[in-house]
């Protein structure tokens, strides 16, 4: 059984974590890349997979360069986005330093809830692209054609399976629908009671009321407590500004997401992040 064979293989088992990490480690091996995690949701597999790049390349371009999230970060979170959302499969990048990644959206119950990329590979034909502003000195492995597309289709295989495992079934009662909208909506500046009532069949008076009495506080606390949750979790594991934290989770701005958590969690993020990062 060749290697692409041996993973429909066990996509097709009773999905767990265990598979996932399994399938994670043959990738790499079989690649000769790493893989890594950015969730939109927070309900991904974390501790599976790192949750920012671990290239020399990045590492060494951040330092050097002081705007680097007006690169790199702005990067991933406007057109690899966007490209992700019109594409809605794998395909390559080549960032800043010229290097190539390949790019697999995630996707639960329709929802774009992650990305996870593979990396990195010598520069090379991709979808996407930027202007190189620094090249890089490391030697990294090229692909052929026949490689890329194994790739691309074992990629898409992995944010596949990791949507599917990852996507907690809340029921179809009332509770288990909100539940469900709050994972799966709360990131997004559109999401608004008038949205969940639509989903309940309510109107939003009758909404907020059946909220109220099924979680004893409010819809927009239940959203703030969602985001907030969110946020810990890019505040605990990479060193994007405030800013782009605040509009990861659904906040408007960086001001309102500061005054939000400071009330909730009686520190500031950044009091937060000094506590709690697991960035070194």
């Amino acid at each position: 059984m060749d290697f692409f064979a041996f993973l429909l293989y066990i996509f097709n088992m009773k999905e767990n974590i265990d598979i996932f990490k399994s399938f994670c480690r043959m990738v790499e091996t079989e690649f000769s890349c790493k893989l890594c995690l950015h969730d939109y949701t927070g309900m991904l597999a974390h501790g599976e997979l790192p949750h920012i790049h671990i290239s020399e390349c990045c590492t060494a371009f951040k330092k050097s360069v002081r705007r680097r999230h007006l690169l790199c970060t702005d990067f991933d979170q406007t057109k690899v986005h966007q490209k992700m959302l019109s594409l809605q499969r794998g395909f390559f990048k080549q960032c800043h330093c010229g290097i190539l990644e390949a790019v697999f959206p995630v996707y639960c119950k329709g929802t774009l809830a992650g990305v996870i990329f593979a990396g990195p590979f010598a520069g090379g034909e991709a979808e996407l692209t930027v202007p190189v502003t620094k090249i890089t000195q490391h030697k990294f492995p090229s692909l052929d054609t026949p490689t890329r597309e194994r790739l691309l289709a074992t990629g898409e295989l992995l944010a596949s399976y990791l949507g599917n495992c990852c996507t907690p079934d809340f029921g179809t009662d009332r509770k288990g629908v909100i539940k469900d909208y709050l994972q799966h909506h709360a990131s997004s500046y559109s999401a608004s009671l008038e949205e969940l009532s639509e989903k309940l069949g309510l109107s939003p008076a009758r909404t907020s009321e059946a909220v109220k009495k099924i979680f004893n506080c409010s819809f927009s606390h239940l959203l703030n407590a969602e985001r907030l949750r969110i946020s810990k979790i890019y505040l605990d594991n990479t060193d994007y500004p405030m800013e782009i934290i605040a509009r990861k989770a659904g906040f408007r701005d960086g001001t309102y997401f500061h005054r939000v958590f400071k009330r909730f969690n009686g520190v500031t993020p950044g009091e937060y992040r000094k506590k709690h990062s697991q960035i070194s």
